[in-house]
């Protein structure tokens, strides 16, 4: 009997033993499998996040592409040297007109200059947001802020105002999420002494939010935006933005950074009249030079400034006001609106133009400027609507010869002086119709027939 109890107790021992090394062995095989799960997940990620970011540099070259395509277009400009203060360089202002692309921009101070020429101040009610460009699709928004600083040495000091928040508001396109926005916010306030910032541009993706410091990329939808140290652009397949930090120097008072903010069309755009707006995006899709009022700086003393761009823009600076960075909604909005097409046009689009803001001493411009800049410079401050511009000057309106190309050259009429292709030049043919066969002249090869 003790020998059977033994037995039993010694086959007891090794069933126990048995269920602890199955159960370490079991334990082993799910630590193993929960481990290979975790690198599978890892793995997929990784993938994942290599796919997009292949998809982003992709994106990225060929709208890069498309610029560098836009840059080797020939171009005739007219080049108006100005000043900035403080500086001893001298800058260019260009105005293209067979240009492939247009440039705006707001610098310092905010100085208006537009798309096909012309320039005006905005100083803007403080911490009011107004529309800066508003097109099918893209919209941008600008806050401005007062601010008091000294010029000319400290000989001058000026209550100004410059720009601290650029909103861009922009639809995603994405399929099947058709109305989705994505808003990204350059803020002046997040810069440093160092003159940028870890969360220096933010903003909704859809319903998911995104934080860009310096030297990163972005993807969403049509939208991409890179940053670098202090500035931010973002490009859409049919708009490029850039906004640039600085600071606000010989500061008094007011903010300690400013935003500068540039616009510009991406490739050989054309515009149809009025589909585009805001207080400078309007001047992308009207022809000619666009005058408004601009402050006159004294050499010193105390100095205010007043203009609201009067006599360059639609209405008045109160009409471009929105409520919000992200709105889209303004009196002139074209957001919403269709990008129409040549025959819903009329055949009438314009080619794309240049434009910006920037911040200058009048005084040192050597242009007249405040009340009396219209009598003094013979430039006549003109509405949008007078505008008349004639790019290959044969005497015949852009707008009246438009984007059609007769002679299939790869050149618009607007820009062909010979549109036909028959040796006559259109100046000497004109818009008559000799035969009376419905087809003006200068687009008819056979006109006397």
């Amino acid at each position: 009997g003790a020998v059977g109890a033994r037995h039993r107790l010694l086959l007891q021992e090794q069933e126990s033993a048995t269920r602890r090394r199955r159960l370490r062995l079991g334990m082993r095989w799910t630590l193993l499998a929960l481990l290979l799960a975790a690198i599978g997940t890892v793995t997929k990620l990784i993938l994942e996040q290599e796919s997009d970011r292949r998809k982003l540099a992709a994106k990225i070259l060929e709208l890069e592409g498309r610029l560098n395509a836009a840059d080797r277009v020939p171009s005739q400009y007219a080049v108006v040297p100005f000043k900035q203060p403080g500086h001893q360089r001298r800058r260019a202002q260009l105005a293209s007109c067979y240009s492939g692309f247009q440039v705006t921009d707001a610098v310092k101070d905010p100085h208006f200059s537009f798309a096909h020429g012309g320039r005006a101040d905005f100083r803007g009610r403080n911490g009011l947001l107004y529309c800066f460009h508003s097109a099918p699709g893209f919209a941008i928004n600008i806050k401005t802020e007062d601010a008091t600083f000294k010029l000319h040495e400290g000989a001058l000091t000026v209550d100004g105002s410059f720009i601290t928040e650029v909103h861009i508001v922009a639809e995603t396109g994405r399929k099947g999420k058709e109305g989705e926005l994505v808003h990204a916010t350059f803020w002046a306030n997040e810069l440093n002494d160092f003159n940028t910032g870890f969360n220096m541009l933010t903003g909704f993706c859809g319903k998911r939010a995104f934080f860009l410091g310096p030297m990163r990329s972005f993807s969403c939808g049509n939208l991409v935006i890179q940053t670098k140290h202090s500035s931010a652009t973002a490009t859409t397949p049919e708009w490029q933005s850039t906004v640039r930090g600085n600071y606000v120097y010989d500061h008094l008072a007011g903010p300690t950074h400013r935003l500068d903010v540039s616009l510009r069309t991406v490739g050989s755009m054309m515009l149809a009249p009025g589909q585009t707006h805001g207080l400078v995006g309007q001047s992308f899709s009207t022809q000619g030079p666009h005058n408004g009022k601009r402050d006159l700086y004294p050499a010193e003393g105390r100095f205010r400034t007043s203009a609201m761009a009067e006599g360059a823009i639609e209405g008045s600076a109160e009409m471009y006001e929105v409520p919000s960075g992200d709105a889209v909604e303004f009196d002139f909005s074209r957001f919403y609106s269709k990008r129409p097409a040549a025959a819903a046009a009329g055949g009438l689009l314009l080619p794309a133009g240049e434009a910006s803001a920037v911040d200058e001493a009048s005084s040192e411009t050597g242009i007249a400027v405040g009340p009396g800049a219209e009598a003094s410079s013979g430039r006549p401050s003109r509405r949008l609507s007078e505008h008349q511009s004639d790019c290959d000057s044969d005497g015949i309106p852009d707008a009246e010869e438009g984007a059609a190309d007769s002679d299939s050259d790869g050149k618009p009429d607007s820009r062909d002086p010979d549109s036909d292709n028959d040796g006559i030049p259109d100046a000497q043919e004109g818009t008559a119709d000799t035969d009376s066969d419905g087809i003006p002249d200068f687009r008819d090869p056979d006109s006397d027939n």
